[in-house]
């Protein structure tokens, strides 16, 4: 504010009321005192000091220690996934390791005595009720010389060999048949499956 205005408002010069207002003589009795010195004085003196000290310190404490503890779920629970992880690799090798020799005594059993493994696969086959479909393709095999597609009577005349598609595909992809040129032949576990099939059939 201007000197003038402070003078017409209370009569003073400005540094009188200066002097006056903010750094007059206060009286330890007067309320002004209290609320014009020794409560910033209080307050500056709490936030400085005390609160620091006593609350900011303490709950920075207590932060990190929030922070440690949650740091050491993480670690605890990635090592037991990493224990998980341990155990179901150990499991599956195992596993592994169970089929391959499963399938290297198969194989040995195989080279030594291939009907052995053919009979578990015959009694399969049985219970599938694809034995059934062997019965078009040995008819060619052995009444028209293993023909898919037609064949000459005694009379001459071509006629067709009906052999049912899916009979073919089933007989082919067990290994029973072998199709050249549009004739079939019997594998031997082919052959071994219609002896079986005829021996069942014997009384």
């Amino acid at each position: 504010m201007s000197e003038e205005k402070i003078y017409e408002k209370f009569g003073l010069h400005k540094n009188e009321y200066v002097n006056q207002y903010f750094f007059g003589t206060y009286n330890l009795g007067d309320r002004q005192f209290y609320a014009e010195f020794l409560v910033p004085l209080l307050l500056t003196f709490c936030f400085i000091w005390l609160l620091p000290k006593y609350i900011f310190i303490h709950a920075f404490i207590k932060e990190r220690e929030y922070k440690q503890q949650k740091l050491k779920v993480l670690i605890n629970d990635d090592i037991e996934i990493q224990k998980h992880r341990e155990k179901l690799a150990s499991v599956s090798k195992k596993t592994l390791n169970a089929e391959k020799q499963v399938a290297k005594q198969e194989q040995e059993l195989a080279e030594i005595d291939p009907t052995k493994l053919w009979e578990e696969e015959y009694q399969q086959f049985i219970k599938s009720g694809l034995i059934s479909s062997l019965t078009d393709i040995v008819d060619s095999v052995y009444n028209h010389s293993g023909c898919t597609k037609s064949y000459s009577d005694e009379n001459r005349d071509w006629q067709e060999v009906d052999i049912d598609k899916d009979a073919l595909a089933i007989a082919h992809s067990n290994g029973l048949i072998n199709i050249s040129n549009g004739t079939i032949s019997l594998t031997d576990k082919g052959r071994y499956f219609v002896k079986q099939g005829y021996m069942d059939k014997l009384p």
